[in-house]
């Protein structure tokens, strides 16, 4: 009988743990041991989330070379690109092609900007003319902008095809970031490389990024627009600003030069 003692003890002590837990008691031990879990995995997700657009940030603002670098950017982007890819198409002919625009669309004045992304003038417009007519007019609900690529090399045709690629709330950022490096890669024969990899950080992964370029119709589509534009408004020179669809301006131009335009259709 005293061999039988250590299996009692065991089946007892099973015995009052079963208890305990259907008790009102375990109950809710059970629920707040529940809550925790749920809690820590919320947690993890965020924290996953919030590291990924953190790096993301790093990566294009704290490099000694604007966005890009020679070494291969972190994995981190690898998850969020395959999530963007599979929530929405952003190389298809409907997304590529979509207006670009900025600001209220029941604004008083429309501009539309025809541009080349290898253009010196619309890079010097972007940089220094463009972030005061934002903030002064199209942020303000004053001016509704619309931005329309017309690339005059393949270097300004690839960057415009990636661009509009991205997702769509990504698109205004890499486009000022093209800008801002042209000199870095519009007039490189590595350009293309250049274009990807920096997209990528912006979670267009490489397989989409190859379709977008090689995808005819998107470059056909595009082509398709510049010719809508030379006829319908006479572009032929980049930048060409088209102000509420009729007057024309072309080339560089200052932002007293916007201002003037823009408050006389104001007043």
């Amino acid at each position: 009988m005293k061999s039988l003692k250590p299996v009692w003890v065991v089946v007892l002590c099973v015995a009052v743990a079963a208890i305990f837990m259907l008790s009102p008691y375990g109950q809710k031990a059970l629920m707040a041991d529940d809550t925790k879990a749920d809690s820590a995995q919320t947690s993890v997700v965020a924290m996953a989330e919030t590291e990924t657009e953190a790096e993301v940030e790093a990566e294009t603002t704290t490099t000694s070379d604007g966005i890009v670098e020679t070494t291969a950017p972190k994995e981190i982007s690898a998850e969020a690109t395959i999530t963007t890819s599979a929530n929405a198409d952003t190389t298809s002919e409907a997304h590529v092609l979509m207006p670009r625009t900025l600001g209220n669309p029941d604004a008083p004045v429309k501009i539309e900007e025809f541009a080349s992304l290898s253009c010196p003038h619309c890079a010097d417009f972007h940089t220094h003319v463009f972030p005061k007519l934002k903030s002064e007019y199209i942020d303000t609900g004053k001016v509704y902008f619309t931005f329309t690529d017309f690339p005059l090399n393949a270097p300004a045709l690839e960057g415009a095809l990636i661009a509009r690629c991205l997702p769509e709330a990504r698109y205004f950022k890499f486009l000022s970031f093209l800008f801002e490096k042209q000199a870095d890669w519009a007039f490189d024969g590595m350009h293309t490389q250049y274009l990807k990899q920096n997209a990528r950080l912006l979670g267009l992964g490489e397989e989409d990024a190859n379709e977008c370029l090689s995808n005819e119709k998107l470059r056909m589509g595009m082509v398709s627009k510049m010719q809508e534009a030379q006829k319908q408004h006479q572009v032929n020179s980049t930048p060409s600003f088209v102000i509420n669809n009729s007057k024309v301006v072309s080339g560089g131009q200052s932002f007293e030069a916007f201002k003037e335009e823009i408050d006389a259709l104001l007043k």
